[in-house]
């Protein structure tokens, strides 16, 4: 939401500063930023055009005298078509500049002429999109005149504000002006628009108003305005638009938005000669009825969508956007101007569901205030009276079937002080609800407060002390210096295993990714199994459907950015929430949390050395963060009916399924454009937790005897695998035998196309004496008998 401090000065003047202001604002919940905003240009004069001739080079420039004082006169070429002598133009001399000091006016040769200045249009001047020709000025204007000050431009501070939802009271300029005001200690300047009288048209108009759908629309007025002239918009009314970012289209619209924008209240304006049954009526769409919306868009509407209608034919969606077929253009004459009040929730469904977000449904949506329906209506009637002409017709429509109550607040002062740790006087509170507008009566030891009709988010006792706390100030309560908390209130930490798991990976050169929990179609299909997966029945757009039943496609795009970005070798990790659907929960959905694992990069160019990636490293670092955290006796079993992985392997404890690792193949990598090799593993945490033996840990103390490295190369078959044989190694010893590693593995055609080599070290030591090469002898011998019983082995 961007407000204008020039605006707000209308309702209160302040004396404070933009950083100042800045700050009291971020204090009462309003987080701000502001930057200036003002003339992107510098040392621009009136000129006359004196002279105007077609220049003798080219069929499309012009060569004129620009004289800006008695002495002055200078040599411009010119290419806009609208140039022409006579006339007072903004005029640009040698060493002005324009777009911020980005472009500096200098002399020039154009065509073999020299150009001693320029003429300047308005979107060069930056005030305006008009760019089809110069900027011809009133003859009102003073030659020679400083163009800004001729022109009234003042410079302006903007700020950006970062709305919670609650608080759409402060979605145009009167709300935020309400909270100015509390910093400010005064009282906003308004004037009273409840009972204004217009000049009256004396033909009566025949129309009438129905409201179908009354839950959906509590409240709707309108008035008649005939004999209006749509024309382009007056300076002022241009400039607040755009120095808040809003696009000028006509006179009527601009004064709409500049309601919107000033109290914060949408409205709408329909061309009433388009309107041919002379009714409107407010109700929901009937299935498979469709509108082409004012942006040419044709919208299929479900029963849900609140309608405006012509009789019966839809002319706009209601509190989102009007139809192309009631809009205001260059022919109208006569106008309805609509101010409502619709239900919240049902404009928001309707703006997620269609795809449509205008100021409009952003403040309908956020909820309104349904008393300043009339005052805004008179106000509107107003400025397009001043600007456009016409007349009134003297009936004013305002349907309010159901009035709304008047919401009433008990509050207690001492237990808004027990709340909040502070000990402000009764009479404080009275300033603050003062300043909030917030009337109230003293009851015994509290107060009835009675809430304004623009403060929806007001609702609970609750509600009132954090009202107090904000405008009182956060840094006004002094901390506590105790604690009081029950040991009930200490459970068991779920998620510590999470901690745990972060650490050891943050130690181990992993960074952390956090990903969006929801995915698109397309991803969904690659992440998982389809038929499990969960689609939201409100998504807030297609890219967002359903829940993620994987980490993979968030880490493959975070693979992706870091690949674009020529990283070469990295790890990643991610610990999250996936989703899948099922017959056997209440809501039919499970969630569990995965850990994601993925290794990019092949080498990292070093003159020494280089650092490789790959399976076997990979399985490795698992294997290490599974015994780290106490999942000893791990298994890796090759899955080769798996989709989307040159290699895969799930990981077992016994029968225990804990995850997978695996090389995505290059159809999986092409779907995120990943060109770099990487490995992938997911791990299930829950199935970890189960998993982790809970015994103490023993720390055993230092073997200062020396060990013996033994070994041994075998011929095997093919089918053999490591595990396997690493599991008979090791069952053959349990005293002396610390362990196994295979360090060559060899296989060729020449040797045996069904055989491989395979080439083992074993370490061996004792804690008690130094071995002798015989016992270890008898070991070997027997290891390489249990090696040619069991798998038919050859020793080499």
């Amino acid at each position: 939401m961007k407000v204008s401090l020039n605006w707000l000065q209308n309702y209160v003047k302040t004396t404070l500063t933009p950083s100042e202001l800045a700050e009291g604002l971020t204090d009462l919940g309003l987080e701000c930023t502001y930057e200036k905003y003002g003339n992107s240009f510098s040392n621009v004069v009136v000129g006359e055009v004196t002279e105007c001739n077609p220049h003798e080079n080219s069929d499309h420039l012009f060569v004129c005298k620009v004289q800006v004082d008695k002495k002055s006169s200078f040599n411009v070429v010119c290419g806009a078509q609208n140039v022409r002598s006579g006339i007072l133009v903004p005029f640009a001399k040698i060493g002005a500049t324009l777009d911020f000091g980005k472009f500096k006016i200098k002399e020039t040769k154009i065509r073999g002429i020299i150009s001693e200045g320029m003429i300047c249009s308005e979107r060069e001047l930056g005030l305006g999109d008009n760019h089809e020709g110069i900027m011809i000025l009133d003859d009102k204007h003073v030659r020679g005149s400083d163009f800004r000050k001729t022109m009234n431009l003042e410079e302006d501070i903007i700020y950006d504000i970062d709305l919670t939802p609650n608080r759409g009271d402060c979605l145009g300029h009167l709300g935020v002006a309400r909270e100015l005001a509390i910093l400010e200690k005064k009282r906003i300047e308004k004037s009273d628009y409840e009972s204004i009288e217009f000049k009256k048209a004396k033909v009566k108009e025949k129309f009438a108003i129905k409201i179908s759908s009354q839950n959906n629309c509590k409240r709707y007025a309108a008035c008649i305005i005939k004999g209006v002239k749509v024309k382009e918009s007056p300076p002022w009314l241009k400039e607040n638009l755009e120095s808040i970012g809003q696009k000028s289209i006509n006179n009527i619209i601009d004064a709409a938005n500049y309601i919107l924008m000033d109290l914060g209240h949408p409205m709408h304006t329909f061309d009433l000669d388009k309107i041919k049954s002379s009714s409107i009526d407010v109700r929901c769409a009937k299935k498979g009825e469709e509108i082409v919306t004012l942006d040419g868009v044709k919208q299929s509407l479900s029963t849900n969508n609140l309608l405006i209608c012509d009789g019966s034919n839809p002319i706009a969606i209601a509190g989102i956007i009007g139809g192309n077929n009631s809009g205001i253009d260059e022919k109208t004459t006569n106008i309805l101007i609509e101010s409502a009040y619709f239900n919240p929730v049902n404009i928001r469904k309707s703006s997620k569901q269609l795809g449509i977000s205008t100021e409009a449904s952003k403040r309908f949506e956020r909820d309104t205030d349904i008393d300043i329906l009339i005052p805004a209506l008179n106000k509107l009637c107003a400025i397009i009276l001043e600007l456009a002409g016409g007349e009134t017709v003297p009936k004013i429509f305002d349907i309010y079937p159901r009035k709304s109550t008047i919401r009433k607040i008990s509050f207690n002062i001492k237990k808004c002080n027990q709340f909040l740790g502070s000990e402000i006087s009764l009479q404080s509170i009275k300033n603050i609800f003062d300043s909030l507008n917030i009337l109230y009566d003293k009851k015994s030891d509290s107060l009835e407060c009675t809430i304004p009709s623009f403060r929806n988010d007001l609702n609970r006792e609750v509600d009132l002390y954090e009202e107090v706390a904000r405008v009182f100030g956060y840094n006004n309560i002094d901390n506590s210096s105790s604690c009081a908390i029950t040991f009930s209130s200490f459970v068991a930490d779920e998620r510590n295993i999470d901690s745990q798991i972060r650490l050891l990976l943050s130690s181990n050169g992993f960074n952390e990714q956090y990903s969006n929990s929801l995915l698109n179609k397309k991803e969904i299909d690659i992440a998982g199994i389809e038929e499990n997966s969960i689609m939201i029945s409100n998504p807030l757009n297609k890219e967002m459907e359903y829940l993620r039943n994987s980490l993979f496609c968030g880490l493959m795009k975070a693979v992706k950015f870091n690949e674009n970005r020529q990283e070469k070798l990295f790890k990643l990790f991610e610990i999250g929430a996936i989703h899948f659907s099922n017959n056997f929960t209440k809501t039919g959905t499970s969630e569990s949390f995965s850990l994601g694992l993925v290794w990019y990069g092949e080498e990292c160019d070093n003159w020494s050395n280089k650092d490789c990636i790959d399976f076997y490293y990979a399985k490795g670092e698992v294997s290490h963060l599974l015994q780290s955290i106490g999942i000893d006796n791990i298994t890796f079993k090759e899955d080769n009916s798996s989709e989307g992985f040159d290699v895969l392997c799930n990981i077992y404890l016994g029968k225990n399924h804990l995850g997978y690792i695996g090389v995505p193949n290059k159809k999986n990598k092409s779907q995120f454009a990943i060109k770099g090799s990487l490995l992938f593993s997911e791990l299930n945490i829950d199935s970890i937790k189960k998993s982790i033996n809970k015994k103490d840990s023993k720390i055993s103390s230092w073997n200062y005897f020396p060990f013996i490295n033994r070994d041994i190369s075998i011929l095997v078959s093919k089918e053999v695998k490591f595990s396997d044989i690493e599991k008979l190694i090791l069952s053959t010893d349990n005293t002396i035998l610390k362990g196994v590693r295979l360090f060559d593995l060899y296989e060729d055609n020449k040797l045996d196309e069904n055989k491989k080599s395979m080439s083992f070290r074993m370490k061996f030591q004792s804690i008690e004496r130094t071995l002798k090469d015989e016992e270890v002898d008898v070991i070997i011998n027997k290891i390489v008998d249990k090696l040619k019983n069991k798998f038919d082995a050859v020793q080499r």
